[in-house]
């Protein structure tokens, strides 16, 4: 839809191609009616993939690797308490007695001046099976948009870690911060096989 126009597109129930119809409201009367009709579809809070639990498989015979906490600078102490909070009580991670793996995490500012929590799986990818996911050839889907003349894009928020993991796959994905042990419940950015999962 253009934000611009005078005739946005309005979604009705059930909605399909043959009853979409234009309607002369605002763009952000628009925008409030598609919230309000589709509460599902736009609640805050972070999604979660149905009917799939990612299941990560270590390589026979893997030794688990046992990292030490790594310092972190003063001056992001406190963010990263607050990050960590954060992930907490949005379900991603959960805090954890201990466990036979541990990576370390680092901490990095994002453009927009947020602290990024950046857990080091790089001794958890060694050992793990990969998954491999045919991405599609980016030639042949523009073929098949021969012809095409509405599209679209989505943006998904913290989009892995909108995958569920297994129960044994959470121990795997643990990190050690000054502020204790942690481990993921959801698909953690950096596994080595996450892009082909999600």
């Amino acid at each position: 839809m253009d934000r611009n126009s005078e005739h946005p597109i309005v979604l009705k129930e059930n909605f399909n191609v043959e009853n979409v119809e234009t309607s002369n409201i605002s763009t952000d009367a628009f925008i409030t009616q598609l919230c309000t009709e589709f509460p599902n579809v736009f609640k805050k809070g972070l999604g979660c993939l149905k009917d799939y639990i990612h299941n990560i498989r270590p390589i026979p015979n893997a030794k688990p690797v046992c990292s030490k906490v790594r310092s972190v600078p003063f001056a992001v102490r406190e963010d990263m308490r607050h990050e960590l909070q954060k992930l907490k009580a949005d379900g991603i991670i959960e805090e954890i007695e201990g466990t036979e793996w541990l990576a370390p995490v680092v901490a990095a500012r994002k453009p927009n001046g947020n602290l990024r929590l950046c857990v080091d799986p790089r001794e958890l990818n060694k050992n793990v099976v990969i998954d491999k996911y045919p991405l599609p050839n980016i030639t042949d889907m523009l073929m098949l948009l021969e012809g095409s003349s509405v599209f679209s894009n989505i943006d998904l928020n913290s989009a892995y870690h909108q995958i569920m993991l297994e129960e044994h796959s959470k121990d795997l994905t643990a990190f050690i911060t000054p502020f204790g042990t942690f481990r993921y419940t959801r698909l953690p950015f950096g596994l080595v096989s996450a892009a082909s999962v999600f």
